[in-house]
């Protein structure tokens, strides 16, 4: 009914298809709306009406899409501005994946706990079913949004993680900042508590 609504078309975006002389059995890679660095507005908007991949909104009709009454001037905006550089997104996850493809042999079998990511983190991504580096390099910005239990922090936390080792090519360790942060915020100093005593 929704794709009725946005006139999706079933049609790939042009710069979705593979050229002839590519592997026939390589499939164009997903982008999701989550893995975009869009606001969380225009994100909401987009899941609202059912848009949830990048080729989803690339193959709506954004006449109907802007009539609409629930969309605001700045979500139009915003993803018409994800429609005119989506050959430049496209092309940047299309080298991510080319990046994790290379280094997921070195990285495959170690356990997320050597990452020394947070309890919380470590705890949600074993109950996502995710035991190794390797497939959490794979995971996408919706997978950790769907992760069950999973806070702002440690969703930032191992986002961090997945793309220090899509950075460097290696296992990075991480240093808790949770522990650091509950050593800051216990021990507050008064100084007004101080000054009472001095008189």
């Amino acid at each position: 009914m929704i794709n009725e609504i946005v006139g999706y078309s079933p049609v790939m975006h042009p710069s979705l298809l593979k050229n002839s002389g590519d592997k026939m059995n390589e499939k164009p890679i997903t982008i999701y709306i989550h893995d975009l660095e869009i606001s969380d507005k225009s994100k909401s908007f987009l899941a609202r009406v059912g848009l949830m991949k990048l080729d989803d909104l690339l193959n709506c009709n954004m006449t109907e899409l802007s009539a609409m009454r629930n969309i605001s001037e700045d979500v139009l905006q915003e993803l018409n501005g994800v429609i005119a550089h989506s050959d430049d997104i496209i092309s940047f996850f299309e080298e991510r994946a080319k990046r994790i493809k290379e280094i997921l042999p070195n990285v495959q079998d170690a356990p997320i706990e050597s990452l020394g990511l947070g309890t919380r983190a470590t705890n949600a991504l074993r109950r996502g079913g995710i035991h190794t580096v390797g497939a959490l390099i794979q995971m996408s910005q919706k997978d950790i949004f769907e992760l069950r239990n999973v806070g702002v922090l440690s969703r930032e936390e191992i986002t961090k993680a997945i793309e220090s080792i899509v950075q460097s090519g290696k296992i990075v360790y991480h240093e808790r900042e949770e522990e650091s942060k509950t050593i800051i915020e216990t021990a507050p100093v008064s100084y007004t508590h101080l000054r009472a005593h001095e008189t």
